[in-house]
């Protein structure tokens, strides 16, 4: 069975995404030590997420809906807080932030230049804080 258009008839193709964000797993303590140790100047952001909030959930499609196309040169990190909370303390413990959910920090070369949570995550901020 394939998928139905909005017409309800049947459509072969899988419907297209519209987020301009490409979100990389972060499911284990070796990748966020990776992500603390990097010191090439690549950019990295971390979302954390909860699926069972609906700020969180509100925080991530805006976040999504307002990522632009162009910017695929920063690595942004998706965390799923109910299945990793081991890694939410860890980044806690090894930045000093203290743990919010949703929340989003940028490193570059292992140092934090922003961090926000809940309603004041956005991509505009996330972005003006990489300009410095």
């Amino acid at each position: 069975m394939g998928w139905f258009s909005s017409k309800g008839k049947e459509n072969s193709e899988k419907p297209v995404v519209k987020a301009n964000l490409l979100w990389k797993n972060l499911s284990d303590t070796d990748q966020l030590d990776a992500i603390l140790e990097d010191r090439t100047g690549e950019k990295h952001v971390l979302f954390k997420h909860s699926t069972r909030c609906v700020v969180s959930a509100m925080a991530k499609r805006q976040l999504e809906s307002e990522w632009p196309a162009d910017k695929t040169d920063i690595q942004v990190w998706y965390l799923d807080l109910l299945n990793h909370r081991d890694i939410s303390n860890a980044i806690a413990e090894k930045t000093g932030i203290y743990h919010q959910s949703p929340q989003a920090i940028v490193l570059v070369d292992g140092e934090v230049k922003y961090q926000d949570s809940h309603s004041e995550i956005s991509a505009r901020r996330i972005l003006k804080s990489l300009e410095k």
